[in-house]
């Protein structure tokens, strides 16, 4: 893959390295009702390290593995109902690095969980849907050395879509509204480099299919 881009910010800012080399093995299962889906994968992968020095240089040496377990569910509820839910466990830590300071720290902007789940509910007799959902982010750190991490945070959004035709054309309607309660929230990479989280953000669709 690509190789890494020194930030803004840094002494060698702008500096590019050469391409990094990852490996992932992967192994699940998965199951079909007529009513209900479910799935476990557990997976391993390694790629390149990169990480910004104490001496304010990005570089890009060693190793970050991350081991991780992802469990995921469906079913219907009824007529009317549909629930899905999803679980992710991950252990991400940097190996194979001079830097002492960063060997065997969680890797910089991995969360040790997340979860999501997401309802859905269908009028009777009429092609309208409202859905409900929620993510669950677990805290992260910010940088290699784990000097700083970022605070867990959960999102909830909501939407409605309307399957209709114009014409002949089949068409759907799509209303939603992100991150509902407006909560503010920071993401991260390495380097001490802070993006706030998207606010309270509505949003009007449609789909067209010819």
């Amino acid at each position: 893959e690509e190789g890494a881009t020194a930030p803004l910010g840094t002494a060698n800012a702008n500096e590019i390295f050469e391409p990094l080399k990852s490996r992932q093995v992967e192994a699940g299962v998965k199951a079909e009702g007529a009513r209900w889906g479910a799935s476990a994968a557990v997976f391993r992968l390694e790629r390149g390290l990169t990480y910004t020095a104490a001496d304010n240089s990005f570089k890009q040496d060693g190793e970050a593995r991350y081991d991780g377990l992802e469990l995921s569910g469906k079913a219907r509820l009824g007529t009317q109902w549909l629930l899905n839910a999803s679980a992710l466990w991950l252990d991400a830590r940097n190996r194979k690095t001079a830097d002492l300071t960063l060997l065997d720290k969680r890797t910089a902007g991995a969360a040790p969980s997340q979860y999501s789940t997401y309802l859905e509910y269908t009028l009777p007799q009429l092609p309208v849907v409202f859905s409900a959902g929620a993510q669950r982010h677990g805290k992260a750190p910010l940088d290699g050395a784990n000097i700083v991490t970022l605070d867990a945070y959960t999102l909830f959004d909501i939407g409605a879509r309307w399957s209709t035709r114009i014409g002949s054309v089949k068409t759907i309607l799509r209303a939603n509204v992100d991150n509902l309660t407006d909560r503010a929230y920071w993401q991260g990479s390495d380097g001490f480099i802070l993006t706030q989280g998207a606010p309270r953000t509505a949003k009007l669709s449609a789909q067209f299919d010819f």
